[in-house]
């Protein structure tokens, strides 16, 4: 009887792990598989930027330079929860594949940030309605993110929006981010809180306030910029008066 037992405990450990083993190749596959996604996606912007189109037709839709940027945003923010969900299922193999993923993320960052100035062509080129559509959806971005009292719920849709303040919102722009950006924060402050006072020791605390220090002095920057610009057009229009009397 206790020979059945011991079989039947081995059975069901062989069984959990043979489990356990898919779900960690899956989880390994769907890393390959956002990755390779988000390098279509940079392909398809380049090649609209090389060809000056301002959309493309994809099945029955057509999308813009920014719903494709959109999407890379999405699958990076995916990205990013997969290689938390790896870390859980097998540590040892998510510090062996992560540094290389979290690189790729600080080049996808980039890349998207000189993309903009890219396709942009200065930002003086804009027309307002590009400007208006732009600053539109961000703040319904912002405004659209709700927090509820789920500690992994709440992680993760604070992971989603530390992603998207730091690839899209929080970019120095002339024509006037600054308020977008100090709300994402704002907004930003209410989730951290609500996570320290439902779940203390959670594992992502210390990172989303690293985040926040470093948009804090990137808020300051901003700030800095503005006034030296302000500055600069002043003195300009002061020697063009001087200069003609």
């Amino acid at each position: 009887m206790a020979e059945n037992l011991g079989k039947r405990a081995q059975q069901e450990r062989e069984k959990r792990l043979m489990i356990q083993d898919k779900e960690i190749r899956a989880t390994i596959d769907e890393l390959s598989f956002l990755a390779n996604c988000i390098d279509t996606n940079f392909s398809i912007i380049n090649d609209m930027i090389r060809k000056k189109q301002r959309s493309r037709k994809d099945g029955y839709r057509k999308l813009s330079i920014i719903d494709y940027k959109n999407e890379i945003l999405n699958k990076i923010s995916n990205l990013e929860n997969t290689i938390m969900k790896l870390n859980a299922l097998d540590k040892q193999k998510a510090d062996t594949l992560a540094p290389h993923y979290q690189q790729k993320i600080i080049n996808w960052k980039i890349a998207l940030e000189k993309t903009e100035v890219n396709h942009s062509s200065g930002i003086f080129e804009k027309t307002f309605k590009d400007v208006v559509d732009v600053m539109k959806g961000e703040s319904e971005l912002i405004n659209n993110i709700t927090f509820c009292n789920d500690a992994d719920e709440l992680t993760q849709t604070l992971a989603n929006f530390s992603s998207l303040i730091d690839t899209k919102i929080s970019s120095f722009d002339l024509t006037g981010t600054a308020h977008k950006f100090s709300a994402a924060l704002a907004k930003f402050e209410t989730g951290l809180s609500l996570l320290k006072s439902i779940d203390p020791t959670n594992v992502m605390i210390p990172r989303f306030v690293e985040l926040q220090q470093k948009w804090e002095k990137k808020r300051k920057l901003h700030i800095k910029f503005r006034v030296a610009i302000l500055l600069a057009v002043i003195i300009f229009y002061a020697i063009l008066i001087l200069s003609i009397n």
